[in-house]
């Protein structure tokens, strides 16, 4: 069961790193078309620039736990298949 549950946040966190590589793109695309508007405010630029990194951020966060996440379950999955 626990061996289950592993793979199954396996699973979970490579979904929620692909989302967050889309929220990269969209808030790129965002801080792109701010920037280029000549009615943007500095508000909204600072902001646009805010999302950017904080979606840049979540991207490296994920894609680490990611990679943890997918070396316990490769070594889980070890044992668990050789100890079945």
């Amino acid at each position: 069961r626990e061996l289950e549950d592993l793979n199954a946040r396996l699973a979970g966190a490579q979904l929620s790193q692909r989302d967050a590589a889309l929220s990269v793109r969209e808030a790129q695309a965002e801080l792109t078309r701010t920037v280029k508007d000549a009615g943007s405010s500095s508000l909204d630029r600072a902001r646009a620039q805010l999302a950017y990194d904080q979606a840049v951020q979540r991207l490296k966060d994920q894609t680490t736990e990611t990679k943890r996440l997918k070396t316990e379950t490769a070594a889980a999955n070890k044992i668990g298949v050789s100890g079945s």
